[in-house]
């Protein structure tokens, strides 16, 4: 019997699938395969060499190996897939899906053509034709649409409004397994064990902002989550986002303003800072207005803008 599992994309980003040797990553791909051959378990080592067609040696080289990486953990006392349950989830036994829709589909249309065919089906017929005063038998075809039979409307219009509510329940039971099953799979990321010290939805924030060409933003958070390994990266982030936040909360001092404390280049090293771009291209408006510049801050706010071009010129 064939079966089938999801294998999921986030695993491009997945640090510990990626510094996998070849031999290793196939090896993994082929032990996901008995492990849906067997509800998730995998089978003893001397069982997996055969089924790999590897030796005693290579099969636990290989079990030791990704157990490590931590692809492989022990449940039960079996080896078993990582978070086998989460990431192969069961819908329920009322999803047979493709294949029972291809049987309905395919008995529905042989219903149709049957009465079709039988409401175009040629009748052949008797008829007497009289020639020159003669009467002589001779058969002709004739295609004679038959009236239908009021019971056969009947019963096919009931059948077909029977199988339209079989199937709309069918389709809502999958919609409200699949959403169950969605929930399922994030609190799975919660609990699950993890060395980082932020949580999951923060670590998701900083992957989609920081992260920007990331095909899968929440497998990469996830894997981050469990690993911790950008911890000291998103601490910084942290700070950083804390920091612009009260800078922007701050009212910022002007050079009209009547301060005598007022200080030049610090006002300009804020803007630079905040990225007003707004606030530089009034100073720079200012300078060439003057003249062009003569004291340093005014330097640089022309430097700033000369080395990021037409990004901020416009």
């Amino acid at each position: 019997m064939n079966y089938w599992l999801r294998l999921y994309t986030s695993i491009l980003n997945d640090p510990k699938v990626q510094r996998l040797a070849p031999e290793h990553f196939k090896g993994w791909i082929n032990l996901l395969c008995l492990a849906k051959e067997n509800d998730g378990a995998l089978p003893e080592l001397a069982d997996i060499a055969w089924r790999l067609r590897v030796t005693s040696d290579e099969a636990r080289e290989l079990v030791s190996t990704l157990q490590d990486v931590g692809l492989i953990e022990t449940k039960d006392g079996r080896f078993t897939p990582h978070n086998w349950e989460g990431r192969q989830y069961q819908l329920g036994a009322e999803d047979r899906t493709a294949a029972e829709r291809a049987r309905r589909y395919r008995a529905n249309k042989r219903t149709d053509r049957d009465a079709s065919r039988d409401r175009h089906a040629t009748v052949t017929r008797d008829a007497t034709v009289t020639q020159n005063g003669n009467k002589k038998s001779s058969r002709r075809d004739a295609s004679v649409t038959p009236e239908p039979n009021a019971r056969n409307v009947t019963r096919d219009a009931s059948h077909r409004a029977e199988q339209s509510r079989a199937e709309t329940e069918t389709e809502q039971k999958q919609s409200r397994g699949a959403l169950a099953a969605a929930a399922n799979a994030s609190e799975l990321y919660s609990d699950e064990t993890h060395a980082s010290q932020f949580t999951f939805e923060l670590i998701k924030t900083y992957c989609e902002e920081t992260k920007p060409r990331a095909s899968n933003p929440g497998g990469l958070a996830r894997t981050l989550f469990r690993t911790g390994e950008e911890d000291t990266d998103i601490a910084r982030w942290i700070e950083e986002r804390e920091r612009h936040a009260a800078h922007a909360a701050a009212p910022l001092v002007g050079p009209n303003d009547d301060f005598s404390d007022f200080n030049f280049e610090n006002y300009i090293s804020e803007l630079i800072e905040r990225g007003d771009i707004s606030q530089l291209k009034n100073e720079r408006e200012g300078i060439e207005a003057r003249g062009g510049p003569q004291f340093e801050w005014e330097r640089r706010v022309i430097e700033y803008f000369n080395n990021h071009g037409a990004e901020s010129a416009t």
